[in-house]
C-alpha cells in the first residue's frame, strides 16, 4: 500500500483598469491532500484508493471585505476481479465549500456528493460489454440561491465480432434538475453500428443514430419529445486495385409532437482507372427532403472529373480537373440551378533533409437563381444559401532538418470565397502565414492571419499576429513566453487586443513550482478601455512512503 501526501501553495493577484477604475484581488490558497492506494493479496483481485484534500483561499478585494473559502473533499473506491470476465467497480466522494465572506460567482456554501458504479465483461477477442451508472448532486445551504441540483447518467457499450461482422452498440441516458427544480431535463441517444467484410473487396456499413429530449420548466409539466433518428447505409466494392464503385442511402425523421420533417439522401460514385497514373471518377446524388408543414424539396446532382498523378524524378505532379450540376425544385416554388467546375493540383519535391511543395485549388459555380422580389428576399436561393459561386486557395509548403535537433518549416496560405447569404454575396479574403523553427533546446512559432469579411450581416478586417518562445535548459525546466495582437474592425469601428505573457515552470523529482506574469489591454479607436493583469506564483512537493502488501 502506498501513500502520497501533497502540500500546495498558490498566490495569484489579479489588477484590472476599466474606464479609468482600478480594481484588485489578492488571493492566497493553500492545499493539504493525502492519497493512498493499495490491493489486497493480488492486484488483478481487488484493488483500491482513497484521498483527502483540504484547501483554504483567502482572498482580499478593493473596496470590499475579505473572503475565506475553505474547501474539503473526500474520494475512494476500489475495483474487483479485474483479471476475470466480469469486472466490477465502485467509487464515491463527497465535498463541503464553507465562505466566511463575500460569495464571488456561482461558489456558495453548500456539499456535493457523487457515486459511480461500473460493470465490466469480456468474452476473449469476440465480445465486450460496459455499464456505467453516476449520480452527483448539490445541496446549498441557502436555498434562495437556486444552486441546488441531481444529476444522473447512464451509459451502455457492448461490441461484438465474429467471422465477417462486427457489430458495436452505445446508449446514453442523462436526467438534470437544475437551480432547485426550476429546470428539468432527460436525454437520451443511442448508436448501433453493423460492418461486414470490413477488410475485403466488398464492404457493407450500416449505422443508425438516434437521441431524444425533453424539459420542464419550474413545476410545468414536460414538453413533448423531440426526436431524431437518422440511419446510413453504405456498400462498397473494390473491383481491382484503384478501380471501386460505391453507393449509399442516407434516412433522417425528427419530430416534434405531431410535426415530422424526413429527408433522404442517396447517392452513386464510381472511379475507374483509364491508365496508371489517370483515373476516371463520376457520380451523382438526390435529396428528398419533406418538412413539417407538408412543402419540400428535391435536389438531383450529378459529376464527373478525372484525377491524375505522376513522379518526375524527385517530383510529385497531380491535377484533379471535375465539373458538377446541382439542381434544386421546391414543391411551391421556381427551380434553381447551378453548374459548377473544379479543378485542383500539387507539386511536390522531396529532399534528403527536407521537402517543398505548392497545392493550389479554383472552383466556380454559374448559378440559375429566381428573382423573388424584395418582399420575400428570405426566399431566394434559399435553399442554395451557403452554396459557394467561387473559390481560390493557394498554399505553399516547406521544410528543412539540417540535423536532428535543428529544424525548419514555413507554411504560407492563402484563401478566397465568394457564397451566398439569403440571395446577397459574401466575399471572404483569407491569408495566414507560420514559421516555426527549432535550435536545440529553443523553439519558435510565428503565426500571423489576415481575414476581410465584405457583404453580409456582419462586414469584419481581422488582423491577428502571434509569437511563441520556449526555452529548456534542463529536462526538468521550461521557460515560455507569448505575445499576441489582434486587431478588428466592425461597421468602421476599429478595436485592438493585445497579450503578452510568460513563465517558468521546475518540475524535479516530487517537488514542482512555478511563476506566470500575464498582462492584457483592449483599446477602442485609440483609447485604452480597459487593461488586465495577473501574477501566479505556486509550489508544491509530495511525500510518499509504501508498506508492505496486505494480506487477507
Amino acid at each position: 500500500m502506498t501513500f502520497d501526501l501533497g502540500l500546495t501553495a498558490e498566490y495569484l493577484t489579479d489588477e484590472q483598469t476599466l474606464e479609468g477604475t482600478t480594481a484588485e484581488r489578492k488571493n492566497l490558497q493553500t492545499i493539504v491532500s493525502l492519497f493512498v492506494a493499495g490491493h489486497i493479496a493480488d492486484p488483478r483481485f481487488l484493488t483500491f484508493n482513497a484521498s483527502i484534500e483540504r484547501a483554504l483561499s483567502r482572498q482580499e478585494f478593493t473596496d470590499e471585505p475579505d473572503t475565506d473559502v475553505l474547501e474539503t473533499y473526500y474520494d475512494g473506491g476500489f475495483r474487483l476481479f479485474s483479471n476475470r470476465p466480469v469486472s466490477f467497480e465502485f467509487g464515491a466522494g463527497r465535498s463541503r465549500t464553507d465562505i466566511d465572506g463575500v460569495a464571488q460567482g456561482a461558489l456558495v456554501d453548500g456539499v456535493r456528493e457523487y457515486q459511480q458504479y461500473a460493470l465490466r465483461a469480456r468474452g476473449k477477442n469476440w465480445f465486450k460489454l460496459g455499464l456505467r451508472h453516476r449520480e452527483q448532486s448539490f445541496t446549498a445551504d441557502d436555498p434562495s440561491t437556486l444552486r441546488d441540483e441531481e444529476t444522473a447518467r447512464s451509459e451502455l457499450r457492448t461490441s461484438v465480432a465474429g467471422g465477417i461482422a462486427n457489430i458495436t452498440l452505445q446508449l446514453l441516458w442523462r436526467e438534470n434538475d437544475l437551480y432547485d427544480g426550476l429546470l428539468q431535463q432527460e436525454i437520451g441517444s443511442g448508436r448501433f453500428d453493423l460492418d461486414l467484410n470490413r477488410s475485403g473487396r466488398v464492404y457493407w456499413h450500416t449505422d443508425v443514430i438516434g437521441n431524444k429530449y425533453r424539459s420542464a420548466r419550474e413545476s410545468e409539466e414536460f414538453s413533448p419529445w423531440t426526436d431524431n433518428i437518422l440511419v446510413r447505409n453504405f456498400l462498397r466494392h473494390n473491383y481491382s486495385g484503384q478501380g471501386f464503385w460505391e453507393l449509399a442511402a442516407d434516412y433522417q425523421i425528427v419530430s416534434f409532437d405531431t410535426e415530422e420533417a424526413t429527408t433522404g439522401t442517396y447517392s452513386a460514385r464510381v472511379v475507374a482507372p483509364l491508365s496508371p497514373s489517370l483515373l476516371f471518377e463520376g457520380g451523382g446524388g438526390f435529396l428528398d427532403s419533406e418538412l413539417a408543414d407538408g412543402s419540400g424539396f428535391t435536389q438531383p446532382t450529378v459529376g464527373v472529373g478525372l484525377r491524375w498523378g505522376q513522379n518526375f524524378g524527385g517530383w510529385w505532379l497531380a491535377l484533379n480537373p471535375r465539373v458538377s450540376y446541382i439542381q434544386v425544385k421546391p414543391s411551391d416554388g421556381e427551380t434553381e440551378s447551378s453548374l459548377g467546375s473544379f479543378v485542383s493540383g500539387t507539386v511536390r519535391r522531396n529532399f534528403q533533409r527536407g521537402s517543398v511543395a505548392v497545392d493550389g485549388e479554383y472552383f466556380n459555380n454559374q448559378l440559375s437563381i429566381p428573382d423573388y422580389g424584395s418582399d420575400d428576399a428570405y426566399r431566394g436561393s434559399s435553399f442554395l444559401s451557403g452554396l459557394e459561386r467561387e473559390r481560390r486557395r493557394g498554399r505553399f509548403l516547406a521544410d528543412y532538418r539540417p540535423s536532428r535537433r535543428v529544424g525548419f518549416s514555413l507554411e504560407a496560405d492563402y484563401r478566397y470565397r465568394v457564397r451566398l447569404d439569403r440571395g446577397e454575396e459574401v466575399t471572404e479574403d483569407l491569408a495566414r502565414g507560420r514559421l516555426t523553427a527549432r535550435l536545440g533546446r529553443f523553439a519558435l512559432s510565428a503565426t500571423a492571419n489576415r481575414v476581410d469579411v465584405l457583404g453580409g450581416d456582419l462586414p469584419t478586417v481581422t488582423n491577428i499576429r502571434q509569437v511563441n518562445l520556449s526555452w529548456t535548459p534542463w529536462y526538468w525546466m521550461v521557460l515560455d513566453a507569448l505575445a499576441q495582437e489582434e486587431e478588428r474592425e466592425v461597421f468602421n469601428v476599429a478595436g485592438t487586443y493585445s497579450l503578452a505573457e510568460a513563465g517558468i515552470r521546475i518540475n524535479y523529482a516530487r517537488f514542482s513550482f512555478y511563476t506566470r506574469y500575464r498582462e492584457q489591454w483592449v483599446e477602442e479607436t485609440g483609447v485604452e478601455r480597459r487593461r488586465f493583469r495577473r501574477i501566479w506564483v505556486g509550489v508544491r512537493r509530495t511525500f510518499g512512503f509504501r508498506i508492505g502488501e496486505m494480506t487477507r
